[in-house]
């Protein structure tokens, strides 16, 4: 049984269909058992987690906007100081993936900046904006509450999959998504929410609200992981 104050278990058994979908997206399963051995296969997962890192990149640039709304609307100075907090690790998200970027995966930090940002990586951003704009501090974070807890999901059940340790994406996706900062994240986030029951459980219009941001949320990130699977060809620098 979920706990009534666990706002963030509550929802993904809600949505369970499209948690599971997220879950279940195909490229994760390709990264998962794709092996390092050359072939065409392999090169099409890499060309895929490039252009999937660097669609990520586009994306943590557009994630400050989304914390430092949320920041104007915090409660308390406490609040405000975590808040700025959470600005200061998008920078620094922002800085360690364009990294991935020009180091792991050998992209010129041109052809990333010259990128094309994906129309639904736009719309995931501005979907969340809109989310931090509209909502107040506790209720603007449901848009983050699939960002955070499935990339964990999924790292673990990666993990558990025996993925081939000598892969780009190995070091660069599966371990830090499932290692201890990631799970860390995600207790940190089901806390939050428990601590501000109050905020939201006595509103029967916030749940189905909550449902629904829930839902398109999930939706995003799935199209997300799609970007894996459809890689565009990166600009010629």
């Amino acid at each position: 049984m979920v706990c009534i104050s666990d706002l963030v278990n509550i929802l993904i058994k809600n949505n369970w269909s499209a948690w599971d979908k997220v879950l279940k997206n195909k490229f994760s399963q390709d990264m998962v058992t794709q092996r390092n051995d050359g072939s065409a296969g392999y090169q099409k997962v890499l060309n895929g987690f490039k252009w999937y890192t660097v669609q990520d990149y586009k994306y943590c640039q557009q994630l400050l906007r989304y914390d430092a709304e949320r920041m104007s609307k915090a409660p308390g100075p406490q609040d405000l100081m975590d808040s700025a907090q959470h600005v200061y690790n998008d920078l620094g998200y922002a800085n360690d993936t364009m990294k991935t970027c020009t180091g792991d995966l050998g992209i010129p930090a041109a052809s990333v900046n010259a990128a094309k940002t994906e129309g639904d990586s736009a719309a995931y951003s501005a979907f969340e904006f809109s989310v931090a704009e509209r909502q107040d501090w506790v209720n603007s974070m449901v848009a983050m509450i699939p960002c955070i807890q499935v990339y964990y999901a999924i790292g673990i059940d990666m993990m558990e999959k025996n993925p081939d340790t000598t892969t780009i994406w190995y070091k660069d996706w599966i371990q830090p998504n499932s290692g201890a900062d990631a799970k860390n994240s995600c207790t940190k986030q089901i806390n939050f929410f428990k601590a501000a029951d109050n905020d939201w459980y006595s509103s029967q219009y916030n749940m189905d609200m909550f449902n629904q941001i829930f839902t398109e949320a999930c939706g995003h990130e799935f199209n997300f992981f799609g970007y894996g699977e459809n890689p565009q060809p990166l600009p010629p620098v």
